[in-house]
């Protein structure tokens, strides 16, 4: 897949997020600014995917970038559906982060747990208050997140129809197990 092409990709998330967050409004609200700022986070991951994935950045892991992986394991742990691994993954920090903490490296250690417990700290109260006062502007932002973290783990190349055949086949796989679960779900609140 082009380059080009995959950047135009990694941009319908984003789309996505400020017609549904920002343009349409429920009857009776009026469309809350923070749409904007969940958007501008889902360029953030656009803008990883195209680092990653185009111009190939690499950052040198030191005590400054793992506390960012501690902070943003820490907003996974409080933020449902947000996924750090793929931040660290388009920067080039997830093989060495996850080498050092099975090594307990100390430096790894001493930057990645306090930055994970003060956001995990900083961040619950908010994330809850915000779900309970905007909760479809929380929602539709979270599954942006979701979006766009997916796209920048997507592989963009395979060594042959093959490979391509079966990632397809294990995606399905995937959707339908996930559909399936959803639906046993679904039965069960129905019978309660």
């Amino acid at each position: 897949m082009p380059p080009i092409l995959r950047s135009l990709l990694t941009l319908l998330p984003i789309l996505w997020l400020i017609i549904a967050l920002a343009v349409l409004k429920m009857p009776g609200h009026r469309a809350c600014l923070a749409a904007l700022a969940i958007a501008a986070a889902s360029a953030v991951f656009a803008g990883l995917f195209y680092a990653s994935r185009v111009v190939h950045v690499q950052v040198e892991p030191n005590f400054w970038w793992y506390n960012f992986c501690g902070a943003l394991w820490g907003m996974g742990v409080v933020i449902p559906g947000m996924t750090s691994s793929s931040v660290m993954m388009a920067l080039g920090l997830y093989q060495p982060m996850l080498e050092g903490l099975a090594r307990l490296d100390f430096l790894v250690l001493a930057a990645a747990l306090p930055g994970m417990f003060l956001t995990i700290a900083l961040l619950a109260r908010l994330v809850t208050w915000f779900f309970r006062r905007h909760y479809a502007v929380a929602f539709h932002g979270i599954l942006g997140f979701v979006f766009a973290s997916t796209l920048v783990i997507i592989p963009a190349e395979y060594t042959g129809p093959g490979e391509m055949a079966l990632s397809a086949l294990c995606a399905a796989a995937g959707f339908g197990l996930a559909y399936f679960l959803a639906r046993m779900e679904q039965r069960d609140w129905e019978q309660d």
